[in-house]
């Protein structure tokens, strides 16, 4: 409870507001575990998720909550870690994928800067408007294909 109180007087809103709900309905007579899973409803957080697993577990066996919260501390640092170095390792291929999918409309301003004509059978003749369409359909692929593979779950 003297952890609930820190946590509202330190923490700016929109924790402080929630954590102050949690704390007022168990001075109200709410069991602990039973607040943290109507937090949980509100803030579906992962990192939050685990946090109320653990206090349903210290309610139930009995252990130091402190110990347990402590060793999830460590864990969330550790998802967060790992969540940067995600975030690094693939920003060359989001770099990649940018250039990817720029790249033809910068040829083909460059074109069109160089001899201004040479572009214009792609926008004025059938055949080449069907090109264009084409282009930009692989173009889109290609860079939903290029996130979806940057996606990494972990």
């Amino acid at each position: 409870m003297r952890g609930l109180q820190v946590l509202v007087k330190e923490f700016a809103d929109p924790l402080q507001s929630e954590f102050r709900i949690v704390l007022e309905r168990t001075r109200l007579g709410m069991s602990l575990p039973r607040a943290f899973e109507d937090l949980l409803r509100r803030v579906p957080e992962d990192d939050l998720r685990l946090l109320v697993v653990a206090i349903k577990v210290q309610s139930e066996v009995g252990s130091s909550r402190a110990q347990i919260i402590g060793c999830l501390g460590e864990i969330v640092r550790t998802r967060q870690q790992l969540a940067a170095q995600i975030h690094t390792m693939t920003s060359q291929g989001r770099v990649s994928g940018a250039i990817v999918g720029l790249l033809p409309v910068f040829v083909l301003a460059i074109f069109n800067l160089i001899r201004p004509g040479y572009t214009d059978l792609l926008f004025h003749h059938p055949t080449g408007i069907k090109v264009v369409k084409v282009a930009i359909a692989f173009d889109a692929m290609a860079f939903f294909a290029i996130r979806k593979i940057l996606n990494v779950q972990y």
